[in-house]
């Protein structure tokens, strides 16, 4: 496995990873209605890529097929950390997330936060993650839920 920078030519495989990984991962934490309001469509892949060359947007990329992808907001913020579905667990979020966490930001950071969800809490805790608070927000006329979290290095 390799992780690289994001490119142009990587935005509508990154918006089809996001979009499976919502559905098939999340499945397990979240309703149908959820789920759906969190993402009913595979997202416009020039508004992300819009987004992704302001931020640090990093892909993990084995045997040419992307596999996760990962995107720093605001110098330390984990805006997203998706794995390919069948590439959960692997090994892959952990490599992606300390790459973003050492991305070269002047200045260095000194901490980190993210909003996780339900799925993904317990993988954040063990890379050393804290929940500052519980988040319950309405998006698409639907309640979610997910947690505002912190890393300090």
């Amino acid at each position: 496995m390799k992780i690289r920078s994001y490119q142009h030519s990587d935005a509508v495989s990154l918006c089809t990873l996001f979009f499976e990984t919502v559905h098939c991962v999340n499945a397990n934490d979240y309703s149908q209605a959820q789920l759906n309001a969190w993402t009913s469509q595979i997202p416009d892949a020039n508004l992300w890529h819009q987004r992704m060359t302001k931020n640090t947007t990093l892909v993990a990329v084995d045997d040419e097929q992307i596999i996760g992808f990962g995107e720093l907001a605001d110098k330390n913020h984990i805006h997203m950390l998706f794995c390919r579905y069948d590439r959960v667990r692997t090994g892959v979020g952990a490599r992606l997330l300390v790459a973003l966490e050492k991305a070269d930001l002047q200045p260095p950071q000194t901490s980190f936060t993210t909003f996780a969800s339900t799925t993904a809490r317990a993988f954040f805790e063990a890379q050393g993650y804290r929940v500052i608070k519980q988040r319950t927000f309405v998006r698409n006329s639907v309640e979610l839920c997910n947690f505002a979290m912190e890393k300090h290095v």
